[in-house]
C-alpha cells in the first residue's frame, strides 16, 4: 500500500485544490459546498457505491479528502479515508483506512475500533502521520462487493479544555453494518474543515504504468453531507480541473443536480456475445 497524496493546498472560504499527487492512474472529482456553509462541521459523511469492482490484483483506492481546523492558528491538517480494492496488509479482497498528517505534539490519542489498528509515525516515507486501519479479521476485508454502497464518516465524538476526539467510520448500507477505524483525539481541534473536501481515485503499484494495464472499474461517488449545530449542508459533485482524470478515463457521468457522478476509468473490453 503506497499513499503520496498529501499535495492539496487550500485558504479559507476556497476549494480544496489538489495536484495529481501520484504516477498512478486516476483523477479527482470536487465537492462544492452550499451557500452561507459554517466554517467547520462536527461531521461530514461521504457516500460511494461499487458498480465494478476491479478485483484484489487492481491496486485501486477509492478515497475522500478533508481536512481539520484548529484553535490555535495551527495549519489545518489533511487527511483521506476510504477502500482498496487490494491489500498489502491484509491479503484479503479489500481494504479500508483512514490517514492524517499532524503537527507534532496534535496527536493526544489513538483507539482502534474492533479489528483495527491505529498507529502514529512520525518519520514515515510519507511524513508525520497518524492513521487507523483494518486487520485480516475485520469484515472490510472481504465487503466491497458490486452493488454495495458504503457511507464513510468522520464525526467529533467527545471535547474537553484539551481538543476533540475524530472518529473514522464506515457502513456498509448494503447490510446496515457499521464499523468504527478508531478515534483520534487532537489537541486544540475545532472540526472538519467545511471548505476542504475532494474524492480521488488512484491506481498504485505495477497496474498504473499505463492503460493497457490499468483494471476497468466503475462507481458513482455522490455528495457528502456535514453537519453542525443540528443543521445538514449538502455538496455538489463537479470536476475538478486541478487534477482531472488521465487518459484511461472512458466516462464520467453528473447528475443533473449535482447530486452524484458516475466514474469509469480505464478501457473496457467488450462484453462477450
Amino acid at each position: 500500500m503506497r499513499k503520496t497524496h498529501r499535495v492539496c493546498a487550500q485558504a479559507l472560504g476556497t476549494l480544496l485544490i489538489c495536484a495529481r499527487a501520484a504516477a498512478g492512474g486516476g483523477g479527482y472529482l470536487s465537492f462544492l459546498p452550499p451557500p452561507s456553509v459554517p466554517a467547520e462541521f462536527d461531521q461530514v459523511d461521504f457516500h460511494f457505491r461499487m458498480i465494478d469492482n476491479p478485483g484484489r490484483n487492481a491496486n485501486a483506492y477509492y478515497a475522500q479528502n478533508f481536512n481539520i481546523r484548529f484553535s490555535d492558528g495551527s495549519p489545518t491538517v489533511g487527511g483521506y479515508m476510504g477502500l482498496q480494492s487490494t491489500s498489502y496488509a491484509t491479503g484479503k479482497d479489500s481494504y479500508a483506512l483512514a490517514t492524517i498528517w499532524p503537527l507534532p505534539g496534535q496527536v493526544l490519542s489513538l483507539s482502534p475500533g474492533p479489528n483495527a489498528r491505529c498507529t502514529e509515525a512520525p518519520t514515515s516515507a510519507e511524513g508525520h502521520i497518524a492513521t487507523c486501519t483494518i486487520t485480516a479479521a475485520h469484515p472490510l476485508a472481504d465487503a466491497m462487493r458490486n452493488g454495495d454502497t458504503f457511507r464513510l464518516y468522520v464525526k467529533v465524538v467527545s471535547a474537553d479544555a484539551a481538543g476533540k476526539v475524530f472518529r473514522f467510520g464506515i457502513v456498509n448500507r448494503s447490510n446496515n453494518a457499521e464499523y468504527v477505524l478508531g478515534d483520534m483525539k487532537l489537541r486544540n481541534a475545532v472540526g472538519i474543515n467545511s471548505f476542504g473536501l475532494s474524492h480521488f481515485l488512484e491506481y498504485f503499484g505495477a497496474n498504473s504504468a499505463s492503460c493497457a494495464t490499468i483494471p476497468y472499474t466503475a462507481y458513482t461517488e455522490y455528495a457528502p453531507q456535514g453537519f453542525k449545530s443540528g443543521s445538514a449542508y449538502r455538496y455538489r459533485v463537479t470536476t475538478n480541473p486541478d487534477g482531472p482524470f488521465g487518459p484511461c478515463q472512458k466516462n464520467i457521468a453528473f447528475s443533473q443536480d449535482g447530486s452524484a457522478a458516475t466514474v469509469e476509468f480505464a478501457i473496457k473490453t467488450a462484453d462477450p456475445l
